[in-house]
């Protein structure tokens, strides 16, 4: 998560200094695209953590951002599908809840 923040004020800072010629121009562009998607990646990856840490205290709350999550993330996302499956059925397994595991895993 670091990392990310870390590239993020990079690309920022990157894209403050740039002048304005026609290939400072292309350059800016691919900057801010790199910038939208770094920020989407740091997005995904506290909403990930917060759910994580809201399973302790709300989890049918959990629950429903895991599946919420599920419909919003893309092919390219830094979170897969698998991540998020994973969290579930181990917080699932957690509780004992194994019936609930494998309707959730099929």
């Amino acid at each position: 998560m670091d990392a990310l923040t870390e590239a993020y004020k990079v690309l920022v800072k990157l894209s403050s200094s740039t002048a304005n010629d026609d290939n400072n121009q292309t350059n800016e562009c691919h900057l801010k695209k790199r910038l939208t998607q770094m920020k989407k990646k740091t997005i995904l990856c506290n909403e990930f953590i917060e759910i994580q840490k809201l399973f302790s205290t709300n989890p049918i709350d959990a629950m429903q951002r895991c599946y919420t999550l599920l419909e919003n993330i893309g092919q390219d996302d830094i979170l897969r599908p698998g991540d998020i499956y994973s969290l579930i059925i181990r917080e699932l397994v957690m509780e004992e809840k194994y019936k609930a595991v494998s309707q959730s895993y099929y």
